[in-house]
């Protein structure tokens, strides 16, 4: 069972890349996709190279989430030739999450959501794009049933959230492959 759990890494706005100083995830970035370069993981590839930066005016953005669109459903009939399973499962972030605990709304003088309007608008185009898919997950909601604190930053989470996304990813391999 291959689990895709994207949103966050795949899409960094151009606004991030324009700092004078130096962030560690860029780097990181570059890593990743020199990494799905090398090892032929063509798919992941065009993946990151479609969405190293966008702005949310991009004339084009409707053609990149159709691209990963295409992206996404060529992994998942290579998943299935190989007798392999396929989730793509989009993430939560802080600021997809409703209620807010406290430690969230603290967070917010650090992430604040402004910062993350083109994420969220992409986020947005993702699920509309894939929702008919059945290989397609929205994660966004899985904390909006807890008042837990499970963030360390806008997007990371602790051991709390860890198992969350644990048990959501379990219950769709339940229900998708396991009682069938």
């Amino acid at each position: 069972i291959c689990i895709f759990f994207f949103g966050a890494n795949e899409s960094f706005p151009t606004e991030f890349f324009k700092t004078k100083r130096r962030l560690s995830w860029v780097p990181k970035l570059k890593q990743a996709f020199e990494f799905s370069k090398k090892h032929q993981l063509i798919s992941l590839h065009r993946l990151f190279e479609k969405f190293m930066e966008f702005e949310d005016n991009d004339p084009l953005i409707a053609e990149k989430v159709q691209d990963v669109e295409k992206i996404f459903s060529s992994i998942y009939s290579q998943c299935h030739s190989k007798e392999a399973r396929f989730i793509a499962v989009l993430q939560p972030l802080l600021h997809t999450r409703a209620p807010l605990t406290k430690s969230d709304e603290a967070s917010f003088y650090y992430f604040p959501k402004t910062r993350f309007n083109d994420r969220l608008f992409l986020f947005e185009k993702f699920e509309n794009a894939l929702k008919s898919q059945n290989f397609f997950f929205d994660g966004r909601k899985i904390f909006n049933q807890t008042n837990l604190d499970v963030y360390l930053d806008w997007v990371h989470t602790n051991y709390q959230g860890n198992k969350i996304i644990a048990d959501y990813f379990y219950s769709i391999i339940q229900q998708k492959f396991l009682n069938n």
